[in-house]
């Protein structure tokens, strides 16, 4: 069989039986190594009418697992550069090659013009992201929402997205999101604007109201009356209970004194309603946590738009606005953005 023409007709006949020779084979993984991504895509457009779904598997998880080259790549971005934790890096680095796009994640993050001053004041932040980093919207709020751990090193909706995917941000020391020029902090829903060295926090509402009731000499037959019941909401809210029994500025502005240390005054106006009231209080709780901290505050509602507020004034002229106080239940009050740009 050294004739090469015998060796030839001995080829086509084994190849009418569907057998390759060794030489053969070793031709072929030649040919195969050589192939181009272009080949692959043509053999794929040529053959998809004749794949079964389990030949469709097979190479989806084969092509799939290229990604893992990208993940160590991203994992090592996602830690070093942006100081995320080990365990969040895995959540961002591991979710992005389950969906295949961690290229893209890579892309957005060396991308200069993806910085933080990109996403403006305000707008829906899954929408202004898919539009930076081209992710699918599914991806980009899957990322949004993320939320892990608690206390000073959580990180809160919204953050883990902001940093993992812009140019110029990384995880601050103390939780929020570092960037060129200054620490943002992001507020979610029911956020607390108050300096918690100045005010007690978890004090009941029952608490509250035996001060009140202490500070204003309120008879002993008129306590029940004045402890029991709720707002048109069915809410206890001290404020409520308060503005009932008396509208008196002076003697609010005592209540006032024994509960925040002489931290708040008030105008006659300001103690008109329950509700006057509460947002005099959240305003002036605002100004001073601002001035301890003057940091921008990135707040996200909940259902993504959001409103970044770089002044002391602009918060101020927001609460009771697009700054809705939705819990008043101790002496701090929970602020929400309601996704709606106060208008100027």
């Amino acid at each position: 069989m050294n004739n090469p023409d015998d060796m030839k007709i001995l080829k086509e006949i084994y190849s009418q039986f569907g057998i390759v020779m060794e030489d053969n084979k070793q031709q072929q993984q030649s040919q195969e190594n050589n192939a181009s991504f272009e080949d692959l895509q043509g053999l794929i457009a040529a053959r998809k009418g004749e794949l079964t779904q389990d030949q469709i598997n097979r190479l989806f998880n084969t092509i799939s697992k290229t990604g893992k080259g990208y993940t160590t790549s991203l994992l090592d971005i996602l830690i070093n550069k942006k100081k995320l934790g080990k365990e969040q890096a895995w959540i961002i680095a591991g979710y992005a090659d389950k969906h295949h796009f961690e290229d893209k994640v890579i892309a957005s993050i060396n991308d200069s013009s993806n910085k933080f001053t990109a996403l403006g004041t305000n707008g829906n932040l899954v929408t202004k992201l898919v539009e930076l980093t081209s992710i699918d919207s599914r991806h980009i709020t899957a990322l949004v929402n993320l939320i892990t751990g608690s206390g000073q090193k959580g990180v809160g909706r919204g953050e883990l997205a902001v940093v993992s995917l812009l140019h110029d941000t990384e995880s601050a020391k103390k939780g929020d999101v570092q960037t060129e020029t200054a620490v943002i902090e992001f507020k979610a829903i029911k956020a607390i604007l108050a300096n918690s060295s100045k005010v007690s926090r978890g004090i009941s509402v029952d608490q509250i109201l035996d001060k009140i009731a202490k500070t204003l000499n309120i008879p002993q037959q008129q306590l029940a009356a004045f402890k029991t019941g709720t707002n048109a909401k069915g809410e206890k809210w001290w404020t409520d209970k308060l503005i009932n029994y008396t509208q008196d500025p002076k003697q609010i502005q005592q209540v006032l004194n024994k509960l925040y240390n002489n931290t708040i005054k008030i105008v006659d106006t300001d103690a008109a309603t329950a509700s006057a009231l509460r947002v005099k209080i959240a305003k002036e709780l605002a100004k001073d946590y601002i001035k301890n901290q003057p940091h921008p505050i990135f707040f996200l509602s909940t259902d993504n738009n959001y409103n970044i507020f770089y002044t002391e004034q602009e918060v101020e002229d927001a609460i009771g606005v697009n700054l809705e106080i939705k819990s008043f239940s101790d002496l701090l009050p929970r602020i929400t953005y309601t996704g709606k740009v106060t208008e100027k």
